[in-house]
């Protein structure tokens, strides 16, 4: 008979066999759910089973029937506004499991709901589809992130935990595969291979192959593993598998090839050692061979001097025109053209692309097409340009209560890592548009987490 601790393992497992062999969106979608079974198996509670299969949805790009959705005008190749992923499904069924049960409101949930009244507001202004599919994109975020307020206890950390550090691992192992073959695998789960088949190369040079893992894009990989880093960091166990692991996530970061990822990584190690978080645990295995860990860590390091010597020389090119700062830099002056032409109000949800594209003041599309790889790189400009400063102004009190609850209250393992993990996609978001992507839902995760 197999013991109940264990359903919840071989439940993460289908789910990853699911994601990595299925070549079906609807098997795909289907493999939600029978690890839900699974989760049932091993809590006896559906309401739990519910919230961890919701997690896990969390961390994925992958929806259906977005070409129902999709944003105009449609020569913008602008992408869907709106489509239906797990997330939703699950957020709902958890409702349904929610709407009795008692909610200690804390400030943070009052500035939540005043930055979505407040992007409610560019709807009535500006009564277009973009904006419709946007406004209820956004509900759907804020509506995840009131039932994670309702469903987290203290009794979860664990078993995110794991889930997490299950993400990771599958992560670790896509994106190994990937650098191997030097192109994506060619799974459904992959969702980059949706407009680019091939995957992506620096722009500077196009030698490098950057990793993606199951995620559209090279940043959000590295997004993702400064986010949930910290949660195998902290995990109490000294397992030798997850050091192994720890190793491998940072190497996956590197072949990112995210400068800007880099570097938000090493300031947050210096904080970590700054504040005495970093507690090294060597398992009793290890210790064996504790004179081959200099040897192993050297080697490591001298074999990823090349790559990371050859991004590093690309700096320079990176600040030209067109280079990958120079067109951010781009979109920062198109955002703040958008800010001072509408500053209470902003321009719409979904809408900065299309303004800034048929009145732009830079020059930045009469080099590149016109498209929502060239969204505002800047998450916080992004929202002051599409819902105003004063929305702006609300999410940024939201994130500041966050952390205040973190200072002012008793600190685990989990809340730490979430805290690292936060300030993680903080820095991260300062160079990407994540305001529109699955990498905004988890501000409010992490958010969650913290205030449980």
């Amino acid at each position: 008979m197999i013991k109940k601790k264990y359903y919840f393992v071989i439940g993460l497992a289908i789910f990853y066999l699911f994601s990595f062999f299925s070549s079906s969106k609807v098997i795909y979608f289907t493999s939600y759910f029978v690890t839900t079974f699974f989760f049932y198996k091993a809590t006896n509670n559906m309401q739990k089973s519910l919230l961890y299969s919701l997690i896990l949805s969390l961390f994925s790009d992958f929806g259906m029937l977005q070409s129902l959705f999709m944003l105009e005008p449609q020569t913008a190749n602008l992408g869907p506004g709106y489509v239906i992923t797990p997330m939703i499904v699950f957020t709902l069924c958890l409702l349904l499991f929610s709407i009795r049960k008692k909610i200690t409101i804390k400030r943070p949930d009052w500035f939540i709901l005043l930055f979505y009244a407040f992007s409610l507001i560019s709807f009535f202004i500006f009564p277009y589809q973009n904006v419709f599919l946007g406004i209820i994109s956004l509900g759907e975020v804020i509506l995840l992130y009131f039932i994670l307020r309702i469903q987290l206890d203290k009794n979860d950390d664990n078993n995110i935990s794991k889930i997490l550090i299950s993400l990771i691992i599958f992560q670790v192992i896509l994106s190994g595969v990937q650098f191997l073959l030097q192109r994506p695998v060619g799974q459904i789960v992959e969702t980059i291979t949706i407009g680019r088949p091939y995957g992506i190369t620096t722009p500077e040079n196009t030698d490098l192959f950057r990793v993606s893992g199951t995620y559209s894009h090279p940043n959000f990989l590295a997004s993702f593993i400064l986010q949930t880093y910290s949660f195998l960091l902290f995990y109490p166990s000294t397992n030798i598998l997850l050091i192994v692991f720890k190793i491998l996530s940072l190497i996956v970061l590197v072949f990112t090839y995210s400068r800007a990822a880099w570097i938000i990584f090493i300031f947050i190690c210096i904080l970590l050692l700054i504040t005495k978080q970093i507690k090294i645990k060597i398992p009793k295995i290890a210790r064996r061979f504790y004179y081959l860990i200099p040897v192993i860590i050297a080697v490591i390091i001298i074999s990823l001097i090349p790559y990371l010597n050859t991004r590093f020389n690309s700096f320079p090119l990176a600040f030209e025109e067109f280079g990958s700062m120079g067109v951010r830099l781009k979109t920062y002056s198109e955002a703040f053209s958008l800010m001072s032409q509408y500053p209470l109000t902003g321009v719409g949800l979904y809408r900065s692309i299309e303004e800034y594209a048929n009145n732009p003041v830079t020059d930045l599309f009469e080099k590149v097409t016109v498209g929502r790889f060239y969204g505002i790189h800047n998450t916080f400009l992004e929202i002051a340009s599409e819902i105003g400063i004063p929305g702006l102004f609300f999410f940024i009190l939201f994130l500041f209560f966050v952390f205040k609850n973190y200072f002012d209250n008793k600190k685990t393992y989990f809340k730490n890592a979430a805290f690292f993990g936060l300030l993680g996609l903080l820095g991260i978001s300062m160079f990407n548009p994540f305001f529109h992507s699955s990498q905004f839902r988890l501000f409010f995760l992490l958010s969650a987490i913290i205030l449980a």
